[in-house]
């Protein structure tokens, strides 16, 4: 019999418990960090899924619903965004008493870029909704690169790296086609 947790790492391409220490400890250091943080991302891409399938269902002259979900979609953006971020500041947290004189830039770093998608996301809040999601993708795609150059720094692991790069695809082409259908 397959168990659940089996045809689910299967769907988000996570590798089974069962394949071995040493290719879960390259792939991904703890496999149940790494397995639960799967789920739990993909759990998040659940409502962007929902919301841009419902903008294409839903018919341009229901004003009014196509408002709701527009509105439910930017602010979920907007709060994953933030969350996107805020996990740096955390890292730099965390960091701060074991880091030496020489990546003590990096930290600064850090915390400066971890404010940053957050005044970004609530920034977009003011500008016309396809102008809004646009530029909310586009600040995915950079969150995207400081996860790239995080893990050029060694601070991230390798499979947080893996998940973010396949759940920030789905969600900027969520965003692109929420923002086509409503041009």
């Amino acid at each position: 019999m397959i168990k659940l947790t089996t045809i689910l790492a299967w769907l988000l391409k996570i590798p089974p418990l069962s394949w071995g220490n040493r290719y879960l400890e390259v792939r991904a250091g703890n496999s149940r960090v790494y397995v639960t943080a799967s789920l739990l991302g993909w759990a998040g891409i659940v409502p962007f899924l929902f919301f841009a399938s419902a903008m294409w269902l839903v018919p341009l002259n229901q004003l009014d619903i196509q408002g709701l979900l527009i509105s439910l979609y930017e602010r979920y953006a907007a709060i994953v965004l933030c969350f996107q971020s805020a996990i740096y500041w955390g890292i730099a947290i965390g960091r701060s008493v074991y880091i030496n004189d020489d990546r003590q830039k990096q930290l600064y770093q850090l915390f400066g870029f971890s404010v940053l998608p957050a005044l970004i996301g609530w920034l977009t809040h003011l500008l016309p909704i396809h102008l809004n999601l646009t530029i909310m993708a586009l600040s995915y795609g950079i969150v995207l690169l400081v996860d790239r150059q995080a893990l050029a720094w060694d601070i991230l692991p390798f499979w947080y790296f893996s998940l973010r790069r396949r759940l920030t695809t789905v969600v900027v082409f969520t965003m692109l086609m929420v923002a086509i259908r409503l041009v």
